[in-house]
């Protein structure tokens, strides 16, 4: 008689505990195969990206990427598109930030901790990385805006070879009631290449349907903070990887180029 029980018939306390496990595992792992690690944004912030195998996977293998400047986990959006708000919070009754939910650890993130816009000098967020001061569109926000997409995906369909867009869903404030959303672009005008950054300031997305109507799909900008011994390997990590920078952005230079 096999002893062996299948994980789905498990409590979603114990469930939840060896999702954990697997987790803090799969990022250690990470951690330590530095050839599979991207580092480093063209604007020199401190981010790289790895992939969390407990997680549905991304397109590019690398599903999340860790902002250094807040200690923070980002998912990639397009891990998320395709899936409601009432989905991901638990409206339609499957809370997915829940334990044994598909991104039990996650949160939503602010308004705030995506762009850091305020009174005063732009704080550390995922846009100050990129170097988003301000909404724009502008020909020099055209690389811009293809590296943030190379970090943190591009919407399915949306000619991401050479241009693309992605959207993203955000809360006001730290409570999951006040739904803004994002929305990242690469586009020709004119016959110029284009970037164009939004603030998460657009109120009310279809929270029930997982596109906003004519303006395409959306992810979502969930966040998660390691638990304090992987935190500190990233730490750690950070100061090795910082050797991979010049060539990483220049192999990510020559990608966007070939697209």
């Amino acid at each position: 008689m096999s002893i062996h029980q299948p994980a789905s018939s498990l409590p979603a306390d114990a469930r939840s505990s060896m999702k954990r496990f697997r987790r803090s595992w799969s990022r250690l792992a990470a951690l330590s195969a530095l050839a599979s690690i991207t580092a480093f944004s063209d604007a020199g912030a401190q981010l790289f990206e790895f992939d969390d195998p407990t997680l549905p996977p991304s397109p590019d293998a690398r599903n999340i990427t860790h902002d250094a400047s807040t200690g923070l986990d980002w998912l990639d959006l397009t891990v998320t598109e395709g899936r409601s708000f009432d989905d991901i919070v638990g409206n339609d009754g499957t809370d997915e930030l829940g334990p044994g939910g598909d991104f039990e650890g996650f949160r939503y993130a602010t308004a705030f901790e995506v762009t850091g816009w305020q009174n005063g000098p732009q704080a550390n967020s995922l846009y100050a990385n990129f170097s988003f001061a301000s909404s724009f569109a502008s020909i020099g926000g055209f690389p811009l805006v293809r590296d943030f997409m190379s970090y943190l995906g591009c919407a399915t369909g949306a000619n991401c070879g050479s241009h693309g867009f992605v959207q993203g869903v955000c809360v006001a404030d730290d409570t999951e009631s006040s739904p803004r959303w994002a929305r990242i672009e690469a586009s020709i005008s004119q016959g110029n290449d284009f970037g164009s950054v939004t603030g998460c300031s657009f109120t009310s997305p279809q929270t029930a349907s997982p596109t906003n109507d004519s303006a395409g799909s959306y992810g979502h900008f969930l966040v998660r903070v390691p638990e304090p011994a992987t935190g500190l390997m990233l730490a750690t990590g950070i100061g090795g990887l910082a050797v991979l920078a010049h060539a990483t952005t220049d192999r990510r230079r020559s990608r966007r180029r070939a697209g």
